[in-house]
C-alpha cells in the first residue's frame, strides 16, 4: 500500500513538456514574451501578462519574473536590440573578436592582435578571430603593419653604399645622392635640351631660306 501511494504521488507531479509543476499542480506554461501572474490552482488556470520594458522571455516558462534585458560590454556593440521575445544580440566592435558567445550573442570580445616587428600579417583578424601573424626570414623584413615581408633594398643596384644592414624588422639604409652629382645631372640634361632646341631652330631657318629662293617674287 505504501508503495502504491509513493508511486502516486510521482505520478501526479510529472507534467507535460508544456506544464510546469507547482504545489503538487501541473499548470500551463505561458508563452514566450509572457510571465506568470497568478499559478493555477483546481480550480483556476495559469494567469500570464507580458513582460514590461527591457525584460523578456525567450521560451515557454512557469516563471513569476522575466529576465533583465542584457548590455553590451566593452569591445561590444548592439545588433539586435531586446524586445519582449528575445535578449539583446551583441557583436564586436571592428578591431576585436568573439571569444564567448551564447544563444547567438557575442558575451565577451577581446581586441585583435597586433603582429611585432618582424612579424607580418598571415590573416587579418575577423569578428570571430584572432589576427594570425608570420615571422619575416632572412633577405626580408617588416615592422609588423605589412601583409607580406618585404626584401631588403640592395644598395649596389642603385650605384650607393649600404651604410646600414637591414635585419627582418627594418629595411637595409642607403648613403643619400651626393648634392654635387645631383646638381651635375641636372646641368647636364639641360645642356642637352639645350643644345637639340638650338639644331632645330637652325634647320629650320635653313630650310625656310632654300624655299623663298626657289620661289620667284618672294624676297
Amino acid at each position: 500500500m505504501f508503495m502504491f501511494m509513493l508511486v502516486l504521488k510521482h505520478a501526479c507531479c510529472v507534467c507535460a513538456s508544456a506544464e510546469y509543476e507547482i504545489n503538487g499542480h501541473c499548470c500551463h506554461m505561458c508563452a514566450p514574451g509572457n510571465r506568470v501572474l497568478w499559478h493555477c490552482t483546481v480550480d483556476t488556470s495559469t494567469t500570464c501578462v507580458s513582460c514590461s520594458a527591457s525584460t523578456y522571455t525567450d521560451e515557454p516558462n512557469g516563471l513569476e519574473m522575466c529576465f533583465s534585458c542584457s548590455t553590451c560590454d566593452a569591445g561590444l556593440r548592439i545588433q539586435k536590440a531586446c524586445t519582449r521575445l528575445s535578449n539583446t544580440i551583441c557583436e564586436p566592435l571592428k578591431g576585436f573578436f568573439c571569444m564567448v558567445r551564447k544563444k547567438g550573442s557575442c558575451k565577451l570580445a577581446v581586441k585583435h592582435s597586433q603582429c611585432n616587428p618582424g612579424e607580418y600579417i598571415q590573416q587579418k583578424g575577423t569578428a570571430s578571430t584572432d589576427t594570425v601573424c608570420g615571422e619575416c626570414t632572412n633577405g626580408t623584413y617588416s615592422d609588423g603593419t605589412f601583409t607580406a615581408c618585404q626584401t631588403h633594398t640592395i644598395c649596389q643596384s642603385m650605384g650607393r653604399k649600404q651604410i646600414e644592414t637591414g635585419t627582418t624588422s627594418s629595411d637595409a639604409k642607403c648613403e643619400h645622392t651626393p648634392n654635387g652629382l645631383v646638381i651635375g645631372s641636372i646641368t647636364g640634361v639641360v645642356v642637352v635640351v639645350v643644345i637639340v632646341v638650338i639644331g632645330v631652330s637652325v634647320t629650320q631657318f635653313v630650310i625656310f631660306k632654300h624655299k623663298s629662293k626657289a620661289r620667284p617674287g618672294i624676297k
